[in-house]
């Protein structure tokens, strides 16, 4: 099936969709949205080349590449091409920027912010600031 066709067809129908009254503030957390906006450049389901950034149980990013063969496109277990970022913050912003040369500048730009916001937030948690607590200040 082409781009356009699958788009028509999830767009108002999607399990991942979280709905609001306010249709701008509408989010999707299907893998492959980078910005968890509900348009067809953001969409993991119908696009061919989709980058996913995640975080794994320590904490580090994960970064998934969706497989462009048409056999592995039909396999759920092959779909997916996954590599974990480790090495420091450099290493693996300089690591992202070289896998994703072939893909759009947009994407490209928007996997690089959220390795660097999830290697973030593993040094604040490596640091030991415990985000489940509220301490006021006086």
């Amino acid at each position: 099936m082409s781009e356009a066709l699958l788009w028509q067809l999830i767009r108002k129908n999607n399990s991942r969709t979280l709905c609001s009254r306010n249709p701008r503030t509408a989010r999707t957390y299907e893998k492959g949205s980078l910005r968890n906006l509900i348009s067809k450049t953001d969409s993991g389901f119908c696009n061919i080349t989709v980058v996913n950034v995640s975080a794994n149980e320590d904490g580090l990013p994960v970064l998934s590449l969706k497989n462009r063969k048409p056999e592995a496109r039909r396999n759920p277990d092959k779909m997916w091409r996954t590599i974990t970022l480790s090495g420091g913050v450099r290493k693996a912003l300089a690591r992202t920027d070289k896998l994703l040369t072939s893909y759009a500048p947009s994407k490209k730009k928007d996997a690089l912010r959220k390795v660097s916001a999830i290697y973030k937030a593993y040094a604040r948690k490596n640091k030991g600031v415990d985000h489940t607590k509220f301490i006021a200040t006086e």
